[in-house]
């Protein structure tokens, strides 16, 4: 089963990045993909993982919550964030020719550029997202949640 394997590919990783997706697949428990983010917040509340997201995908969150008028929602973000000990990295001078160069090779929008720059210089060993784009960056080891469906 998907879910299995998927447990045992994080647990393989001391520390991994949630692209922003996985946040609001959590928040808003999608049906066709709970099964497979929720046993990542499990292993991060066991501590069997680190989790780490960034600023973008603070703001993406909380925008996204906001222009729906779910305040109480950006509430609960900030609140998981420190619940389940996640660490929030902040784009830097040192991301941003990285980011560039992202975005000129694999034509990717600014916020999934950034997201992916931090995730290289910062040396975050595993990328977990469900944006296939991401998988054609090799520096990045790519956990794509369609791969455990």
């Amino acid at each position: 089963m998907g879910v299995r394997r998927l447990k045992q590919k994080i647990r393989s990783f001391a520390k991994v990045f949630l692209d922003t997706v996985i946040f609001i697949y959590f928040f808003e428990e999608n049906p066709q993909w709970i099964d497979l983010v929720l046993p990542i917040f499990q292993l991060a509340e066991l501590k069997k993982v680190k989790l780490v997201t960034s600023n973008i995908t603070a703001l993406e969150v909380i925008t996204g919550y906001k222009k729906s008028g779910k305040e109480e929602f950006v509430k609960k973000f900030w609140e998981m964030l420190r619940d389940f000990d996640i660490e929030l990295l902040n784009f830097k001078k040192t991301h941003i020719e990285k980011a560039a160069q992202l975005r000129v090779d694999f034509n990717l929008r600014t916020p999934d550029a950034i997201q992916a720059s931090l995730a290289i210089k910062d040396k975050i060993p595993a990328f977990v997202t469900n944006d296939k784009r991401f998988k054609k960056i090799k520096e990045l080891k790519v956990i794509y949640l369609g791969d455990f469906k």
